[in-house]
């Protein structure tokens, strides 16, 4: 098989193709669910392609390629609730507090 451009696509029986067609989808979806954020999208295709050689003399003439599809779209920070709290205050001194429970109180050895 001669590795080209327009080879890439049918790597192992079109499966390259068939994920970057998924990836694609995925963040053209991503520019239709949130159109008011204009950061870019990408989509990323890397192949590794390393010489085959017999007994460790490659040639150069085989290769192994390996294929990586992955697609980035921006990450989302969605407010899911809104709760009211309310200070605690510690049942000793009435001051408040940061936790539930008051501070274990330390005592001292007497001599």
């Amino acid at each position: 098989m001669k590795l080209d451009l327009g080879s890439v696509g049918g790597l192992r029986g079109g499966l390259v193709g068939r994920q970057f067609d998924r990836e694609l989808a995925r963040v053209i979806a991503d520019c239709h669910d949130w159109p008011g954020n204009t950061t870019a999208r990408s989509v990323t295709i890397r192949l590794d392609v390393s010489p085959v050689g017999d007994d460790g003399a490659g040639t150069g003439e085989k290769v192994d390629v390996v294929a990586t599809i992955r697609s980035e779209t921006p990450t989302y920070s969605i407010l899911a609730h809104q709760a009211r709290v309310r200070r605690l205050r510690d049942r000793a001194t009435g001051q408040a507090s940061t936790s539930r429970r008051s501070a274990p109180t330390r005592r001292t050895p007497t001599s």
